[in-house]
């Protein structure tokens, strides 16, 4: 899809947007972020390599660059919200980042601007940790719970089980 995605609350018009991306003929992560980040009405989703105490941004749909992030990005994983994730301190939501005394001092929040985070570890199909799915928003996203982070972590077994032991979810840009 060339055209950015349209954010409404119809769910009837979110689903055949899914639909459409789902036929798309294109990357199966690239059109797994673009669903996640439709259904779930966030600004970015993303895939990360946070082996080697590294968080490196494999791939992105949406507004990245509004948050700076970018396809090929390598910064510490200590002090990223992958990190936080990945070390156990956040569990995969954050509805108001701004507010969150888990992350309200971390770099995303300060200077990427975000204001919701929903994430998951990525596994590999041999059990050995890979990375982190996840999504963020620049506003708070108080609508988002528990389910909203079964759906993301359905989404990272797919990504985990699709990669191979010495492979990874190949780098793209998608279109915001």
């Amino acid at each position: 899809m060339d055209e950015p995605l349209n954010f409404t609350d119809d769910v009837d018009v979110r689903l055949r947007a899914v639909a459409e991306l789902a036929a798309a003929p294109s990357n199966p992560i690239s059109r797994a972020l673009d669903a996640m980040r439709l259904l779930l009405r966030m600004d970015m989703a993303y895939v990360s390599d946070t082996r080697n105490h590294q968080c490196r941004v494999l791939a992105v749909s949406g507004d990245a660059e509004s948050f700076g992030a970018r396809v090929g990005l390598h910064v510490e994983l200590a002090g990223t919200y992958c990190g936080e994730l990945r070390a156990g301190r956040i569990d995969g939501l954050v509805t108001d980042a701004r507010r969150d005394p888990r992350v309200k001092h971390l770099g995303g929040t300060e200077q990427g601007g975000v204001g919701a985070y929903i994430g998951q570890p990525i596994r590999l199909w041999d059990g050995n940790d890979f990375g982190t799915l996840a999504c963020v928003s620049h506003g708070p996203c108080p609508r988002l719970d528990t389910r909203d982070v079964q759906f993301v972590g359905l989404i990272a077994r797919l990504v985990g089980a699709s990669s191979s032991n010495n492979s990874s979810p190949s780098s793209t840009r998608v279109p915001a």
